[in-house]
């Protein structure tokens, strides 16, 4: 028995050193290429080549590496002899963190199918480099990185197997004209370089396979955009595909010979480019695109009624550039148009109610900053659509010239509610009227809801509160009435509510103190009254509050001292008593505007303990008295440039000072009507003071679109808000 154990145990020692020699290894030359590649950015590598020279690359599995199945190859260069090998297919070095030149050795690996080095810190001049080695590739990525000089001509080496070739996002400054022998390309991908007027020429019909092209942001037309738009765009003379010289050769547009690759392209990107002249109606031959996107050029004329006749048309985005006329009503027979952007034109008229048509596909429509005028159409068809912004037009006029219909006014329709999947809805800066539909409490996926700077009236309808989702509401300037609702405590989501510039009257309700996610909070100018809550809830999220402007009355919350708040403007109210030590207790505070009150006593020296945070203080016009602590006066003159100090206007001395210094306030007293967070700026004063550094607490909500009158406030004052908080325009 023991015998044969043995003779069992040799059989299979024998059968694994057998299976040992039998395992196929990685080609040699393979191995030394990527030895060498290791070799060549030594230390640069951020790790990524920690598991490589340990075994085989193939077997040992190498990260990064997808190696083929087993090739007859010479078991060395210039060898008759031939063996079996595995050979490396694909190097994946995609967002690694390298940071180095290219190394020469990585064209070593001459069976590579893919090659992804994109989303690194490769850099250097690649106009020599050689990829001729690659005589397998299909897909090159070199996207994200610093590469420089002229995309190489090294590339049309690779005409029989080049498919994908992505270079976008580095410091290309041209594309060698020897990379016409391409013919193969599906996608090409060059976005987001210096290629100013250096379009690659040989760009043209004969690019049958091309199915993506993508020429964003590259600066293309290199013109001078601050004439009148009106350029001449003749026949082009030019071959380059792309863009062609227009009137003097000082402007680019875009070439309709682009129509020649009608058979093939699925997706033209020439956005931001400076491209001017009018949309070629040529482009309407390329029935089989999906994807157009013009943005952001400074094209002019009307949208071609041509470009309604596009059957697979699904994205058509040509936002901010300067087309005029009337959207074509022919817009709604086509059928695969899901994302829609025209924003930032001079696109006149009606919304064409033919758009209503286009159905359950359409996810995106955005028109906001255009001279549309009438009535917003039924899209009850839209039953899947997540974004609708129509703000900054005049929507509610009967007219081009803004008349509106005072005895039935034109407001928001209550086939709007059955559009249940929308999450953003951007209304802001129109025209429209009357009181809001009870329907839009039917919105249940809403996210985002701006219908500030219209002429809405009435009370704001309780079916809001049905809105769970809302984080944002802004619903400013308008002249809605009656109280705030207690319902704003129900709605769990709401970060961010602004009722300012209305004619809400009473109290102002603890709701405000029991929304659970509130952070940001305006009701400034309206008709409120009265004290405000001594019970603050123990709310733990509000951070920004302006009560402002109101007729508040009673004492300073002492409430208010407990919340982590950056912001707080209490001006322009009729607050007394004296202001507590309690102040002092905030960590956080930033903005703090107390002027315009009628506050006695002194001046806490508990106002001191906020400087390290503070960035500007407005005590000014109350009925203070009494010494100014010295550490205020201080810290003012030796942070003049980073701390506003307001105090006139009061019966102050300072310590240790026969007089106080001057105020911050200029001498028009610009307080008198105060300004709140969202506001436009004033002209700015022919010697402003510089503005403090932008402080990193702030995190204010995306801006609402103000289109009430501006109050009156410091220059200086509002520079720093614009700095610190991007969507603040002004401190008070």
């Amino acid at each position: 028995m023991a015998q044969t154990s043995s003779v069992l145990m040799l059989l299979g020692i024998v059968a694994l050193f057998g299976a040992a020699h039998a395992q196929v290894l990685t080609y040699p030359d393979d191995v030394s290429a990527l030895m060498s590649i290791k070799q060549a950015i030594g230390n640069n590598d951020n790790g990524a080549f920690a598991t490589w020279g340990i075994g085989d690359p193939c077997n040992n599995q190498w990260q990064y590496l997808v190696c083929a199945a087993t090739l007859s190859l010479p078991v060395a260069k210039d060898s008759q002899l031939m063996s079996n090998y595995k050979v490396v297919t694909s190097l994946n070095l995609n967002g690694r963190g390298i940071s180095a030149t290219l190394p020469a050795a990585v064209a070593s690996l001459t069976n590579l199918v893919t090659l992804g080095l994109s989303n690194n810190k490769f850099g250097g001049d690649l106009t020599s480099y050689d990829f001729s080695g690659l005589v397998k590739l299909q897909s090159l990525a070199l996207d994200i990185n610093a590469f420089s000089g002229t995309v190489p001509k090294s590339l049309a080496s690779l005409s029989a197997t080049l498919t994908e070739l992505n270079v976008a996002n580095n410091q290309f400054s041209g594309v060698a004209q020897e990379l016409k022998a391409l013919k193969k390309l599906k996608v090409l991908t060059l976005n987001n370089n210096p290629l100013a007027s250096t379009i690659p020429s040989w760009l043209d019909g004969t690019f049958t396979a091309l199915t993506d092209l993508l020429l964003d942001n590259n600066k293309l037309g290199d013109s001078d955009l601050n004439g009148n738009g009106l350029t001449t765009c003749a026949t082009p003379t030019s071959a380059d595909l792309i863009a062609y010289p227009g009137h003097g050769g000082e402007t680019w547009c875009i070439n309709p010979k682009l129509a020649a690759l009608k058979s093939s392209l699925v997706q033209l990107k020439i956005w931001d480019n400076e491209l001017q002249g009018n949309i070629p109606v040529e482009l309407a031959n390329l029935k089989n695109l999906n994807t157009l996107n013009l943005n952001n050029n400074a094209l002019s004329g009307s949208i071609p009624v041509e470009i309604t006749t596009m059957p697979k048309l699904s994205i058509f985005w040509v936002q901010t550039n300067r087309l005029t006329g009337a959207i074509p009503p022919e817009i709604g027979n086509m059928a695969a148009l899901t994302d829609i952007e025209l924003q930032l034109n001079q696109l006149s008229g009606p919304i064409p109610q033919s758009i209503a048509n286009l159905g359950p596909k359409m996810n995106k429509l955005q028109m906001q900053n255009n001279l549309l005028y009438g009535a917003i159409p039924d899209f009850s068809k839209f039953t899947n659509i997540v974004r609708l912004d129509l703000n900054g037009n005049s929507l509610g006029a009967t007219d081009e010239f803004g008349n509106l219909n005072t005895t039935n006014p034109i407001g928001i329709p209550a086939t709007l509610g059955n559009l249940t999947t929308l999450q953003y809805l951007d209304l802001s800066n129109n025209k429209l009227g009357g009181v809001l539909p009870a329907q839009l409490g039917q919105l249940s996926n809403l996210e985002f809801f701006d219908i500030s700077g219209n002429r809405f009236t009435g009370a704001l309808p309780d079916s809001l509160a049905k809105l769970k989702k809302l984080e944002q509401m802004f619903v400013q300037v308008n002249d809605f009435s009656g109280p705030i609702p207690e319902w704003i405590k129900n709605m769990t989501s709401l970060e961010d509510l602004y009722l300012s510039e209305n004619g809400f009257t009473g109290s102002l309700p603890l709701a405000i103190f029991q929304a659970p996610a509130l952070k940001s909070v305006t009701v400034h100018t309206n008709k409120l009254e009265g004290p405000l809550p001594t019970n603050c809830n123990g709310s733990t999220t509000l951070a920004q509050l302006d009560f402002s402007d109101n007729a508040f009355t009673g004492p300073f919350p002492l409430c208010l001292t407990t919340l982590e708040l950056t912001f707080l403007n209490l001006e322009n109210n009729e607050l007394t008593g004296t202001l507590p030590d309690a102040l002092g207790n905030w960590t956080s505070i930033q903005l703090l505007g107390l002027g315009y009150n009628k506050f006695t006593g002194a001046v806490p020296a508990a106002l001191c303990n906020l400087l390290d945070t503070l960035i500007a203080l407005d005590i000014s016009n109350n009925q203070l008295a009494g010494n100014i602590s010295s550490c205020l006066i201080d810290h003012a003159v030796e942070h003049a440039d980073d701390f506003f100090f307001w105090y006139d206007g009061n019966s102050f001395s300072c310590e240790n000072l026969d007089s106080c210094p001057d105020s911050d306030t200029p001498d028009d007293n610009p307080f008198s009507g105060n300004s709140t967070f969202g506001k436009s700026p004033p002209p700015m004063p022919s010697t402003p003071r510089s503005p403090p550094p932008p402080p990193s607490v702030l995190t204010p909500p995306p801006p609402p679109k103000k289109a009430g009158a501006s109050h009156t406030f410091p220059a200086v004052v509002t520079m720093v808000v614009l700095a610190a908080a991007g969507t603040f325009a002004s401190v008070f």
